[in-house]
């Protein structure tokens, strides 16, 4: 996409924000993770066309909410309530496309309970539109349209026919359109460079003028791109949702890049009344405050293991975290939430060396002879007296091998001051890393991070991650290489094999990705041959 049209504009990256919202309800006493819902929020900051929109990336539910006939209103509740937020906040659209799974793929929850039947595609679609309509009488949504019936269709402006134009699309992450927009493009490529070149062939872009008296015919040709695009969507448009939250007056005076800092809520009111819109029984008493920046107010609440759904899936399956069963369940959301109020916590729990069970709470006791070698608190003195060992050889342990107590509730520091460190600790890499002051640099701690990192490079354990020191500097070099923008190798030890890491997981996203689209062309080929045998 961008190397194809680049030239005209097309922006390089689309800044965005991630978020992933979860519902909790207490089962049996027990807290149980159900609901959780991945969006995008693209605010003031990025370049059109995405600018103040936001995109519902995932959505996934486990069927243990109690009691059951309210489960469909609780999670229509959470969106329109998620709606409400960003509307305030001064977005203008949101996007939704309405997709179930493919057969054994999981978007969310790792394991689903076998016996939850997977929502058809016309289920799904009635399901979201029946959310839209609640908020609509809620005054939370303005009106509802589709990608097709947005920027597909032809439309005439004071300048004329607007011929479609892909730059005009929003361009979301994990999305139909990024991935068969691609797919497009690698054929019209393979097209153009297998069949000669025709010199007659019309430059694409917009049209002056009417049908009737054109006048100055500028780039009158279709794109191929947008024609193809087209073609792919229109007998499945219902699953593209466009949600209008704001006047299109506002999203207009967005795209065009016009400076919205002193649009008020009043303006919006007159631009609905001057559309003869209906304007909704919430915003009769809105005030006349300013529209927000899109900022958000709330702290922000970073969390590795939820930073997208990849993560969050591999995080799940590398622990065995299953919502196949209500007790899995339970005892895989004790801990998330363990690991979400202790970020600092490694996320594979160790497990003692003599019952081999994972230790969560009270004191660890980690050998420091043995690379990976912990024992819980009912196992502690048993093991390193020898009185187990004197019925089972098993539970015998080298008595010259020290051991070191370990809190594994200890709360430690609070997010803001966490987040502040983090920085001050990243910025302290990327100095000590191009620091070549000898023999030390005045910048405090400076010499330290070099021990630090030196360390890693000559540590004898094979597995780092059991490591103190080096667990902690991985962690460190992991959060630089999320965060690196140089665009060749960077000479931060590791970031570019960590960066290949993260490619490797996007890359497994998008094959999913690639997986929802295939199965979405699927059945739109199955419902067009069905189509041509009713004919015959």
């Amino acid at each position: 996409m961008y190397g194809k049209f680049s030239k005209r504009g097309c922006p390089s990256e689309y800044p965005v924000t991630s978020k992933c919202i979860l519902l909790f309800q207490t089962i049996h006493g027990v807290d149980v993770l159900l609901f959780g819902m991945y969006v995008y929020e693209y605010g003031q900051d990025c370049p059109a066309p995405n600018r103040r929109r936001v995109y519902i990336s995932y959505l996934d539910s486990v069927h243990y909410f109690q009691p059951k006939r309210y489960r469909t209103h609780a999670y229509h509740s959470i969106l329109i309530g998620y709606f409400r937020h960003v509307k305030a906040r001064g977005f203008h659209t949101a996007h939704i496309w309405s997709c179930p799974p493919a057969k054994g793929d999981d978007y969310v929850f790792y394991c689903r309970p076998a016996q939850q039947r997977t929502p058809s595609d016309e289920m799904l679609c009635a399901w979201y539109q029946s959310m839209l309509d609640k908020a609509k009488g809620e005054g939370v949504v303005l009106s509802t349209s589709t990608l097709y019936d947005e920027y597909f269709r032809e439309k005439t402006s004071s300048k004329g026919m607007e011929v479609m134009d892909p730059l005009r699309l929003p361009y979301f992450e994990g999305d139909y359109i990024p991935g068969e927009i691609e797919n497009i493009i690698k054929e019209l490529n393979n097209l153009e460079e297998s069949a000669p070149k025709d010199t007659s062939e019309k430059p694409v872009g917009n049209k002056l003028g009417t049908r009737s008296n054109p006048g100055q015919l500028v780039n009158i040709g279709q794109d191929k791109v947008m024609l193809k695009l087209g073609q792919s969507i229109k007998s499945m448009k219902q699953n593209f949702l466009v949600v209008h939250l704001r006047s299109r007056s506002f999203a207009a005076a967005v795209e065009r890049g016009d400076d919205v800092s002193n649009w008020t809520e009043e303006d919006e009111r007159r631009h609905l009344k001057s559309r003869s819109s209906p304007v909704p029984s919430s915003q009769t008493s809105i005030d006349t405050g300013l529209v927000a920046d899109t900022k958000d107010k709330d702290p922000i609440r970073e969390s590795e293991s939820f930073d997208t759904r990849q993560l969050f899936l591999t995080y799940c399956q590398g622990n065995h975290y299953q919502f196949d069963q209500l007790r899995r369940a339970k005892h895989t959301t004790m801990m998330i939430l363990y690991h979400l109020h202790n970020p600092t916590a490694p996320k594979i729990m160790q497990q003692c060396g003599s019952c081999y069970r994972e230790i969560t709470h009270g004191i660890r006791y980690h050998c420091q002879n043995c690379s990976n070698f912990d024992l819980c608190q009912e196992c502690y003195k048993p093991v390193i007296t020898g009185l187990w060992a004197q019925r089972d050889t098993r539970f015998a342990h080298d008595k010259s091998h020290g051991f070191k107590p370990i809190d594994m509730e200890s709360r430690g520091e609070s997010h803001e001051e966490r987040a502040r460190n983090i920085n001050e600790h990243l910025k302290l890499l990327v100095h000590a890393s191009n620091c070549t002051v000898k023999p030390r640099c005045k910048v405090n701690s400076c010499y330290q991070m070099k021990q630090l990192i030196q360390h890693l490079k000559t540590c004898s354990i094979t597995q780092k991650n059991t490591c103190t020191v080096c667990r902690r500097v991985l962690s460190l070099l992991s959060m630089h290489a999320k965060q690196c923008t140089v665009r060749g190798p960077c000479n931060i030890l590791f970031c570019d094999r960590i960066r290949e890491r993260n490619k490797r997981l996007r890359q497994q996203q998008q094959l999913i990705d690639d997986r929802r689209r295939e199965a979405q062309n699927k059945l739109l080929r199955f419902a067009r041959s069905n189509a041509v045998e009713d004919m015959k």
